[in-house]
């Protein structure tokens, strides 16, 4: 969450010349309060988004279950039962559980039949979750069920788009400022930049590159 900002600032400030110390500043001062403002919404009301969608996912689990997954996905059920116990009140949880029980005792023969119902059962609990907690948060609840990586990769092009406006809206930097981008280097210190590095500083840069692809 914290990171979009930082990426932006650090890849325009190095790799696009127009960037602007307002930009910058104001890129890296709104990305992380937008970062910061996600991450309190998932300490305050995470736990009740993830109700909603690990209900989404379950019902995709069961409309998979076959007699080799169908032991995962009762104890999948079970777990989910259980957090319903320990995030809602006492009194509500009991409404959304009993469902869950139904789901977990039609699974006990698994047919077309019994997928259906438990799958059913299951979307309705989920709708039910995700109209309690809209009611009760609002909007709030909407950006807090946006998956966390989604939103990241929004938050970086907004923070990317943000920093372009304001560096074009304002006057470009100057020359001593531009000294340590890539696009203002000149061709001799290009070429003091290339005799730095010998064969091993590629190699080792490759295994590097290659380590992070790979992840």
């Amino acid at each position: 969450m914290l990171a979009p900002a930082i990426a932006t600032v650090f890849l325009l400030g190095v790799f696009w010349k127009r960037t602007t110390a307002k930009g910058a500043l104001w890129g890296m001062v709104i990305g992380f309060a937008i970062g910061m403002f996600r991450l309190a919404l998932n300490v305050t009301i995470g736990a009740k988004a993830g109700l909603v969608m690990e209900a989404k996912k379950l019902v995709i689990r069961i409309g998979e279950a076959t007699e080799y997954t169908k032991d995962l996905v009762i104890t999948g059920l079970q777990d989910f039962s259980d957090k319903l116990g320990n995030i809602l009140p006492a009194g509500s949880a009991d409404a959304f559980q009993s469902p869950v029980k139904e789901a977990l005792t039609s699974l006990s023969s698994l047919s077309p039949a019994s997928r259906e119902q438990a799958s059913a059962l299951i979307t309705q609990v989920g709708g039910s979750l995700d109209q309690l907690f809209s009611g009760q948060y609002g909007w709030l609840f909407s950006i807090a069920s946006v998956n966390s990586y989604v939103f990241t990769a929004f938050l970086f092009l907004f923070c990317i788009i943000l920093v372009v406006v304001i560096s074009l809206l304002t006057p470009k930097p100057t020359e001593k400022q531009l000294q340590y981008t890539v696009m203002a280097a000149t061709a001799e210190q290009k070429a003091i930049t290339r005799a730095s590095w010998n064969k091993w500083d590629v190699i080792h840069t490759v295994i590097i590159l290659g380590i992070v692809a790979l992840f």
